[in-house]
């Protein structure tokens, strides 16, 4: 009785064992100055590279062994002499077997859906960037608007197709600024771990304010300092005049500096009729927006967070390019936006007249 119990005990552990999720990482690598150099596992976190584990290369081979709670990004590392000849390979760590090849002219990624899948795409990506390079240099601007088009065409739809595939989510920031059916698009397929990614957070973000910062709709309040540092809103402006021209610009934009000479034209135009500038910066440094309003003599308003592209001005507004603007009337309506040029001054001559 008692041999009949420990058998079935015994056979119980043992299918205990079997049963645990564990991951084989298989590499080699083909170059022969690699060969006895170290090889480090770390785990893609917040940008940052944890180092979880660490082998040795045998005969042009390693190997990784143990489990992981789910699927995520890593990568391993070659420890060589020279840190520009380390070969960094990425791919997604998951509880099978995966396939790691590595030369010194790149690296192969397989053995499970989510790692063939990433370089399936990376294959087609590489043969259209090569073929985009020789239409560049036969100077076929038709062609490489093709291949142009058909690699950003490709890039979102595998993005879109694999969503919550780990190795994608560096990827996300490349649709951020999408068309509005396209963001939707990714929201829609992205399951609760992929939609709580920082980057998922900011694209949910911009389908708000895509849907907010629309002609028709009431204008978005935005605080920031003003260039002597006391903090300025929209709300300050907006209502003491007839009407508020919100003029998002940067130091470094060349478009933006261009469109000044308008800019400065439609001011002295229209200001003793009621309308206001107020200059929205995206610059990154505060030296460079001071710099940029003295050195063309802005004289209106002029409000900035200093984040460039992560201004506040940017994510509101869902801001595609500068320069842009809004122009708010004095009920605190947007009443047109992105007017430029002869645009703008013709929608403020019939406001204000000629």
């Amino acid at each position: 009785m008692k041999k009949a119990v420990l058998a079935l005990l015994f056979s119980a552990l043992l299918f205990s064992c079997e049963q645990t999720p564990s991951y084989t990482i298989n590499g080699k690598v083909l170059n022969s100055d690699a060969e006895g150099k170290q090889v480090l596992l770390g785990k893609i976190q917040n940008e940052e590279t944890i180092f979880v584990d660490s082998t040795f290369i045998r005969k042009g081979k390693y190997r990784f062994t143990g489990s992981v709670d789910q699927a995520d990004l890593y990568v391993v590392n070659v420890v060589m002499d020279d840190p520009k000849t380390r070969p960094s390979v990425g791919f997604v760590l998951e509880n099978a077997s995966i396939i790691i090849t590595t030369d010194t002219l790149g690296s192969r990624i397989g053995g499970t859906a989510m790692n063939d899948s990433i370089q399936n795409y990376q294959d087609r990506d590489r043969l259209l960037t090569e073929a985009m390079m020789v239409a560049r240099n036969e100077q076929n601007v038709g062609e490489y608007r093709k291949l142009y088009d058909a690699q950003r065409i490709g890039r979102f739809d595998f993005i879109k197709n694999n969503v919550n595939n780990p190795g994608v989510w560096s990827m996300l920031g490349h649709v951020v600024y999408n068309p509005l059916s396209d963001l939707k698009a990714i929201v829609a397929g992205a399951d609760a771990r992929t939609s709580a990614h920082p980057v998922m957070e900011r694209i949910v973000e911009r389908i708000h304010a895509m849907e907010t910062a629309v002609q028709g709709n009431p204008f978005i309040d935005l605080e920031m300092p003003n260039p002597e540092g006391k903090m300025v809103k929209l709300s300050d402006y907006v209502g003491k005049t007839k009407y508020v021209l919100v003029d998002f610009w940067a130091s470094w934009c060349s478009p933006c500096i261009a469109d000044l000479p308008h800019v400065f034209k439609v001011y002295e135009k229209y200001k003793k009729r009621g309308l206001e500038i107020v200059g929205v910066s995206f610059d990154n440094s505060q030296e460079a927006w001071l710099k940029g309003i003295k050195e063309h003599k802005l004289p209106w308003p002029q409000m900035s967070d200093v984040k460039g592209w992560d201004s506040m001005g940017a994510r509101l507004y869902a801001i595609p390019g500068i320069p842009y603007t809004a122009l708010i009337d004095q009920s605190g309506t947007m009443i047109a936006l992105n007017l430029r040029g002869e645009s703008l001054d013709k929608k403020l001559a019939e406001l204000m007249g000629k």
